[in-house]
């Protein structure tokens, strides 16, 4: 079995400092050849990309297009050549060659440009990023601080600098917290904010940075300061700092739940009519095992109203279906399927691709003991399935875990096994319901596998409502395969 068997409570530690140089440090994600605009290709370099000085440049994606690379660079070329504020050719050239998939011929254009072009800066942020997205650390490290030092004697266009020192900052503090440099990412977190005073990504790093540096006190006042002139845009600052104490290792901040617990009340208290402050102290509650606290915030997100005379507002169509969602899911853990598959339902109408509604619909009418509502789990656990299906996620191994425990449910135990055995061949890991209802699907047949799920699932710390019966049933599985099985 290649399958992972359960998330781990990773939170904003552990592998989440890897993860920050994984989702974008401050480059554009690449887009697809056939949809590269000239806005896109040299946006971030002009004022106006539809200037006809750059018609060029509209030439040379048309070339690209049409995979005449030689005529896209000659073009490339010319249009640096009439305007040499734009990066080298190679340069866009290699964004090109992102956009199309052509990683390899894309890391020669920018070699290239750093041959030909040494004193140009962007090619190394650029390669900085990659080396980050592939966790060569030290190497993206390097690369970042050979940029800055070409970023700040750059003087041929103050916008491409501007957004090259974003970048190349964003890049040297990513880099430094990915090695526990806390001294030097606060450093260049606050650079990079200073030339991006509202940039809400470089404000949270530098939050998060504080924090594992344990300056517990500078964090919340950094974070308090930020969400004070930011409040339309930032969640209050208690929550941030919550989710802080939350994710952090086990004596990491003395007395962290309990202070994770007061700042939660805090800003249920102090933005009683927040529908948004109501919904994460709701999801908190659930996270935590704090059901009674999830319930009365997530009933308070339904029963504001609007009151423009009190500057409030109702939540969101969006916020109302989250807040439905975690109320099924208290209803379900209460054993209430009834309510339960009400609240699912009335998300199911209103988004009927809503991944969570149709699982947890699916699930409700199961354990209803009514043959019609079982045969209708069977429908929409197979829907969603489909939905999900080719996709590789976390949600289709879930969906398909769904399928497996409804189809064994109603006595089509053969169909349920080739679910279950198609999700244990594939690679990925399993939420803790999943790995529990797999775990009671193979307890009879394949004690051993069933075991190699269920006792990682239960050394997560995470809220688990089923855990009693998952610990009884580890119990079980612990006299049929008393020890676990090599890979």
């Amino acid at each position: 079995m290649t399958t992972s068997h359960v998330l781990k409570k990773t939170g904003l530690f552990g592998s989440l400092i890897l993860a920050v140089l994984v989702t974008s440090l401050y480059i554009m994600p690449p887009t697809p050849a056939t949809g590269q605009t000239v806005q896109q290709l040299i946006g971030s370099y002009v004022r106006d990309s539809s200037d006809p000085q750059y018609k060029d440049i509209e030439q040379a994606i048309i070339y690209f297009r049409n995979r005449d690379v030689k005529n896209a660079q000659a073009s490339l070329e010319r249009a640096v050549k009439a305007n040499p504020s734009l990066p080298p050719a190679n340069v866009l050239l290699a964004q090109l060659l992102f956009g199309a998939n052509q990683a390899q011929a894309a890391q020669m254009a920018l070699e290239s440009a750093a041959k030909d072009f040494p004193q140009d800066p962007e090619a190394y942020v650029v390669m900085g990023d990659l080396m980050a997205r592939q966790r060569s650390i030290t190497a993206a490290q390097l690369l970042f601080q050979k940029a800055n030092v070409l970023t700040e004697k750059y003087d041929r266009n103050l916008l491409r600098k501007k957004n090259l020192q974003k970048r190349v900052k964003a890049g040297l503090a990513a880099t430094a917290e990915a090695k526990g440099d806390w001294a030097n990412a606060e450093k260049y977190y606050n650079e990079w904010l200073k030339l991006d005073p509202d940039n809400a990504s470089a404000a949270a790093r530098l939050g998060r940075t504080l924090f594992q540096a344990k300056k517990f006190k500078e964090a919340y006042a950094f974070i308090q300061k930020y969400y004070e002139s930011h409040k339309s845009t930032t969640p209050r600052y208690e929550l941030t700092m919550a989710q802080l104490y939350e994710s952090a290792p086990k004596d990491f901040a003395p007395g962290s739940d309990r202070l994770a617990k007061q700042l939660i009340d805090f800003a249920a208290t102090r933005d009683p009519n927040n529908p948004q402050t109501r919904l994460a102290v709701a999801q908190w509650g659930m996270r935590n095992g704090e059901l009674g606290l999830s319930k009365t915030n997530a009933n308070a997100v339904l029963s504001i109203k609007d009151d423009k005379a009190k500057g409030i507002k109702a939540a969101s169509p969006a916020v109302k279906a989250s807040a439905k969602l975690l109320l099924g899911q208290l209803a379900r853990y209460e054993k209430d399927y009834a309510t339960a598959e009400k609240l699912f339902r009335e998300v199911h109408a209103q988004l009927p691709t809503n991944f969570q509604a149709n699982n947890y619909l699916a699930l409700s009418l199961l354990a209803q003991n009514d043959d019609a509502k079982r045969n209708e789990a069977v429908s929409y656990a197979q829907l969603n399935n489909q939905l999900v299906k080719g996709s590789k996620s976390a949600e289709e191994r879930q969906a398909a875990i769904t399928l497996a425990w409804i189809l064994y449910s109603v006595q089509r135990e053969a169909e349920a096994q080739r679910v279950i055995a198609q999700v244990l061949n594939s690679k990925g890991s399993l939420n803790i319901e999943s790995a529990f209802l797999a775990a009671k699907m193979l307890s009879d047949r394949e004690p051993s596998i069933a075991l190699r799920i269920l006792e990682p699932t239960l050394k997560n710390t995470a809220f688990f409502p089923q855990r009693k019966e998952a610990e009884k049933l580890l119990d079980e599985l612990k006299k049929k395969a008393p020890t676990t099985p090599n890979k």
